[in-house]
């Protein structure tokens, strides 16, 4: 089993901190720095809105920026050895991860893939037909992205990641052996 995590940014118990507190404590402190300014009521009540417009914004933006990262699980075609394993064996498993929550958004299997293209590589529409959705499962740009192209019940898809170089090897093994005669 091979497997690996994409995150944006490095993280740390004190990072993440900053992130969830800092936003709170500006809005909090300004507005204990504008109430005793001689404010009037309205005009005090709509900057109230937009620091609660601006904390909501701040929490969006962390969980979408900061907090979300990626797993990508390849398992052999023996399987990864453990009992009661949620990885089926051959298969590219894509995983979203909030802090420990993960949810998986993608799972394809060895038999369904048709190439892995490096950054920059052109992909062979004729060949395999044009893909009918793309999914961006990295939280880096996806202009460094390898893309997988796969065809689950006859409808060809496209994913977007970043995957680590034990896996691009299996991976390509895998599409080696599909489209051997």
């Amino acid at each position: 089993m091979y497997q690996c995590e994409v995150t944006r940014f490095s993280r740390s118990r004190n990072g993440d901190m900053a992130v969830t507190f800092v936003p709170i404590l500006f809005a909090f402190g300004l507005r204990g720095v504008l109430s005793t300014a001689n404010i009037p009521g309205t005009a005090f009540l709509i900057i109230q809105v937009c620091l609660v417009i601006f904390v909501a914004a701040a929490f969006i933006l962390s969980y979408w920026f900061y907090f979300r990262y990626f797993r990508y699980t390849v398992v052999s075609k023996q399987g990864d050895g453990r009992k009661g394993s949620s990885y089926p064996p051959a298969s590219l498993t894509f995983e979203r991860l909030i802090n420990q929550k993960s949810r998986i958004y993608e799972r394809v299997r060895a038999r369904e893939m048709l190439c892995l293209l490096a950054p920059g590589e052109a992909y062979d529409e004729k060949r395999f037909g044009a893909p009918a959705k793309q999914y961006n499962l990295t939280a880096l740009s996806a202009s460094t992205a390898h893309r997988l192209y796969y065809r689950q019940k006859g409808i060809v898809y496209c994913a977007l990641f970043h995957p680590n170089a034990e896996q691009v090897s299996m991976l390509q093994s895998w599409i080696r052996e599909n489209q051997a005669p």
